[in-house]
């Protein structure tokens, strides 16, 4: 999404883009992204992306960038939620399981992840009503949480839509899980994300709390379906996102 906002013109705003993940990616080679203008109109830009690893393509995007217009407005009522406030943060919540974890289980985690929860990390998260999911148990295919990224951000709406939808991979595929026993730390797991459609409706700032409400509808064929949705403070619908990922469990032996 960066490389294909980067062509475009600073007046036209991210306004929807839909992408595939290919292949599995790696942090150890770098990464070459190729931009092709599909459209330049006078009202809507679209634009391309393909993106290639080690010679072979892993990922491709379309995104469509237009001026903020007129036209009719409505939208739906914002859920209701506490404020962030109220909400302990995620690492907290995960540190709270984690004392009470089975100590067998709990050499059975990623490594790093007690670690990681006790660095600051580049986005905020605030669950709602948090289900245990070190010890998941069967429930709703439902997740809330307020976000926000740490620290001012500057006046750039390209940046905080790519901000969002960077962060809102986080709790989509595992939405799905919740009512089926497990989760995406279970060792016996294989999840990934297919392909990933985002769309923004109003501006909005990432610096600022932002609730994000998700649910799974489907889950059927070794594939899951998750929709999501992000309100702002004051109650804006400003983005709505669909991912379909692969979701597997392998059997205990």
């Amino acid at each position: 999404a960066a490389a294909a906002c980067s062509t475009v013109r600073e007046d036209r705003a991210l306004r929807s883009l839909h992408s595939y993940f290919l292949k599995p990616g790696s942090l150890g080679h770098p990464i070459r992204y190729r931009v092709e203008t599909m459209r330049e109109g006078l009202e809507i830009s679209h634009r391309r992306v393909e993106a290639s690893q080690k010679g072979a393509l892993i990922f491709h995007l379309a995104a469509s960038f237009s001026s903020m217009g007129g036209g009719l407005v409505h939208q739906d009522e914002m859920p209701d939620a506490p404020p962030p406030g109220e909400c302990g943060t995620e690492a907290g919540m995960i540190r709270e399981f984690l004392d009470g974890l089975d100590p067998r289980l709990r050499r059975r985690l990623p490594k790093g992840l007690e670690r990681r929860l006790h660095e600051e990390q580049p986005i905020e998260l605030r669950p709602i009503s948090p289900a245990n999911f070190l010890l998941p148990g069967d429930g709703e295919p439902r997740r809330s949480m307020w976000m926000r990224c740490r620290g001012e951000l500057p006046e750039d709406s390209r940046l905080h839509s790519i901000l969002l939808l960077y962060a809102s991979d986080f709790p989509m595929v595992g939405t799905a899980l919740q009512p089926h026993g497990t989760n995406t730390l279970s060792p016996l797991a294989r999840v990934a994300s297919l392909d990933h459609g985002a769309w923004f409706h109003a501006p909005f700032r990432f610096d600022r709390w932002t609730l994000f409400q998700t649910r799974s509808p489907r889950a059927a064929g070794g594939r899951v379906l998750v929709h999501g949705e992000f309100w702002s403070g004051d109650g804006a619908l400003v983005s709505t996102c669909v991912q379909e990922g692969m979701a597997r469990v392998r059997r205990q032996r």
